[in-house]
């Protein structure tokens, strides 16, 4: 299976009982992209194998509901969800660390939400797909990490924190030049 395997192909799999076969597929397409992920932010194997079966989960969950087939490319799907439960994991972490009283934010959403966080998810990883992995890369370490300048002009090889200033400029000027191109797109990261 490639990852641009639609939801809707793995739907007629599902129902028509072949989850063995859909889990090998997912398994071998999916999980080694899930577990590079992982690793190289910071995760376990073991939290990647978790990750995974929980997106596994939410995919086996949307085919028996009937909301698969409206995903186009399955594998960008479970990589979006792997992607954001794991910063919202992270998140989660660092708030328990500094503040342990708050309780837990439930991970469940309604239909509505559910579709308009794929929509966003669909979208940003299509956006961050057009402007290559460096400023994806070089984006991720600035806006989600929050590291300084020096760090990533020593993480990504740049001669200096001016250059990795001036490299995370041009990346997101590329974005905002997306949006130009596109205006749909905002509205569907605004909702």
């Amino acid at each position: 299976m490639n990852l641009n395997t639609t939801g809707k192909q793995i739907q007629d799999l599902i129902l028509a009982g072949k989850d063995d076969e859909v889990l090998k597929r997912l398994y071998s397409s999916i999980f080694p992209k899930t577990k590079s992920y992982i690793l190289k932010h910071g995760g376990s194997r073991e939290e990647a194998e978790d990750l995974f079966q929980d997106c596994v989960l939410m995919v086996y969950t949307k085919c028996k509901s009937g909301q698969l087939s409206l995903v186009d490319n399955i594998g960008g799907f479970m990589m979006q969800i792997v992607k954001n439960r794991w910063i919202n994991r992270t998140k989660q972490l660092h708030r328990q660390q500094s503040m342990p009283d708050l309780p837990e934010m439930p991970e469940e959403y309604g239909i509505i939400e559910w579709m308009q966080d794929a929509e966003k998810a669909s979208t940003l990883q299509w956006m961050m797909d057009q402007i290559g992995e460096k400023c994806r890369e070089l984006l991720w370490l600035s806006v989600f990490q929050k590291l300084s300048m020096e760090e990533i002009a020593q993480k990504l090889g740049f001669t200096n924190a001016n250059a990795a200033k001036t490299n995370n400029y041009r990346c997101k000027e590329k974005l905002i030049q997306l949006l130009d191109k596109k205006p749909g797109l905002r509205s569907i990261l605004k909702s």
